[in-house]
C-alpha cells in the first residue's frame, strides 16, 4: 500500500514537474511575444508620430499654397483692373492724338510755308507749296533753272537778299510741278544765315541750288544758277551749274583746287611775261629770249585750255557751316 502511494506520489510529482516545465515555457514564450509586441507597438507609435508630423507639415504647406493662390488671384485681379484702366487710358489718348493730329493738319495748312526767318523788311519768309508736285530728274531740274531768270535779279542789301531769291525759286518750281525746299544754313562765326534751295532729284539725289545774284557794281559779279555744296563743318561754296564736275563736296574741293591752281599759274605766267618784256634790255642771248617766248606761248595755250573748264567768276566761300535746316 505504501508502495502504491509512493508510486502515485512519484507520478504526481512527475506530472506536476512536466506541467510546471510547460507552464514555464509558455510563460517565457508569452513574455517574449509580449516584448516583441511592445517593440512593434513602440515602432508603430514612432512611425505614427513621424506620419503625424509629415501630415502636419503637409497641411501647413497646403495652407501656405492656398494662401499663395489667394494672393496670386488677388494680384491677377488687380492686374486685370490695371489693364482695363490702361486700355481706357490708351483709348482716351488715341482720341486725343486724333484730335491733335487734326489740329496739326489745320495749323500746318494755316502756317504752310511760313519760315522762322524774316526778310530785311521784317516779314517772315513764306513759301507756297502745291499739291501735285514731283521729284525731278537732274536733266529736268537743269531745264527748269535755264528757263527761270531769278538768278539774273539784282541783290539789294537791306531789301532783296538771299531769302528773297530762294523764296521766288521755290514758288516758281512748285508752280512748275517740281517739289522744292527752302534751305537755311548758319555759320560757325555767327555771321548772317544764308538761304538757298534744295531739290530731291530722282537720279542724282539731294541737290542744293543757289540762285542768289550779286550787286551789279560788284567787282566779282556772278549771276548764274549755281550748285551749292553744303556740309556741316566745311566751308560753304557754290559754282556755276554749267561748270560742275560732280555734285559731292569732294568734287567741289577738286574744282576749287583747280581754280586756285589756275589763278596761281596765271600769276606766274604774268611774272614770266614781265621778265620777257625787259629781256631785250638785259644781256640775254637770242636763244634765251626765244626759249622764254616759247615757254610763255606754251603756258598760255595750257592755261586757256584749263580756263575753258572753269567758271567765268568764283563767288568764293561764305564760312564754315554750323547747321543746315531744310523746309519742304
Amino acid at each position: 500500500m505504501l508502495k502504491i502511494v509512493a508510486i502515485i506520489e512519484t507520478v504526481v510529482i512527475v506530472v506536476l514537474g512536466f506541467m510546471s516545465y510547460n507552464y514555464y515555457n509558455t510563460v517565457v514564450s508569452l513574455s517574449s511575444q509580449l516584448s516583441a509586441a511592445e517593440y512593434a507597438a513602440k515602432q508603430a507609435t514612432n512611425e505614427s508620430n513621424v506620419a503625424k508630423s509629415s501630415l502636419i507639415t503637409a497641411n501647413n504647406n497646403i495652407e501656405k499654397l492656398n494662401s499663395d493662390i489667394s494672393t496670386y488671384q488677388l494680384q491677377i485681379t488687380n492686374l486685370n483692373n490695371d489693364k482695363n484702366i490702361m486700355q481706357s487710358t490708351i483709348t482716351a489718348l488715341q482720341t486725343n492724338v486724333t484730335a491733335l493730329q487734326g489740329q496739326v493738319v489745320a495749323l500746318t495748312k494755316k502756317l504752310q510755308g511760313t519760315l522762322p526767318y524774316a526778310s530785311p523788311t521784317g516779314t517772315n519768309l513764306k513759301t507756297t507749296n502745291q499739291d501735285n508736285v514731283h521729284n525731278p530728274t537732274w536733266a529736268e531740274l537743269k531745264s527748269f533753272l535755264v528757263s527761270d531768270s531769278t538768278d539774273q535779279l539784282n541783290y539789294v542789301l537791306g531789301s532783296f537778299v538771299c531769302g528773297d531769291f530762294a523764296q521766288i525759286v521755290h514758288n516758281k518750281a512748285e508752280l512748275s510741278g517740281i517739289r522744292c525746299a527752302m534751305v537755311v544754313i548758319s555759320f560757325m562765326d555767327g555771321s548772317n544765315p544764308h538761304a538757298l534751295n534744295a531739290f530731291m532729284t530722282s537720279d542724282k539725289g539731294l541737290v542744293y541750288i543757289d540762285d542768289t545774284g550779286q550787286t551789279p557794281t560788284s567787282t566779282n559779279s556772278c549771276k548764274y544758277d549755281a550748285i551749292g555744296y553744303v556740309v556741316v563743318g566745311q566751308p560753304y561754296g557754290s559754282t556755276d551749274i554749267n561748270f560742275i564736275i560732280g555734285l559731292s563736296y569732294s568734287d567741289y574741293v577738286s574744282l576749287k583746287n583747280t581754280f586756285n591752281k589756275y589763278q596761281s599759274d596765271t600769276a606766274i605766267l604774268n611774272d614770266l611775261i614781265k621778265k620777257f618784256e625787259v629781256m631785250p634790255m638785259t644781256n640775254a642771248s637770242a636763244a634765251e629770249v626765244l626759249a622764254a617766248k616759247n615757254q610763255i606761248e606754251s603756258e598760255i595755250v595750257r592755261l586757256r585750255a584749263i580756263k575753258g573748264t572753269l567758271p567765268s567768276c568764283w563767288r568764293g566761300e561764305m564760312g564754315i557751316v554750323k547747321t543746315i535746316e531744310v523746309f519742304w
